[in-house]
């Protein structure tokens, strides 16, 4: 599986989310099935960077965090 398959998880949840968005701002119910495919695909995107990085890979930045985990 190459990088570019991998940020299609979080491709995906980021368009989800805007749809998501559009319609809470224009007052358009959103079926709760809709909140819950966003979560998934977040959960599913953050157990691939996950499992990349205890297999020592470079795992793309989990697709709720744009620019990787914040510098401490």
């Amino acid at each position: 599986m190459s990088a570019d398959d991998l940020h299609t998880f979080g491709d995906s949840a980021d368009a989800l989310e805007a749809r998501i968005a559009d319609a809470d701002a224009r007052g358009t119910p959103v079926p709760p099935e809709a909140r819950a495919m966003l979560e998934s695909l977040r959960q599913l995107a953050r157990a691939i960077d996950d499992l990349q990085a205890s297999l020592g890979g470079d795992a793309p930045p989990a697709a709720d965090e744009p620019d990787g985990p914040a510098a401490t």
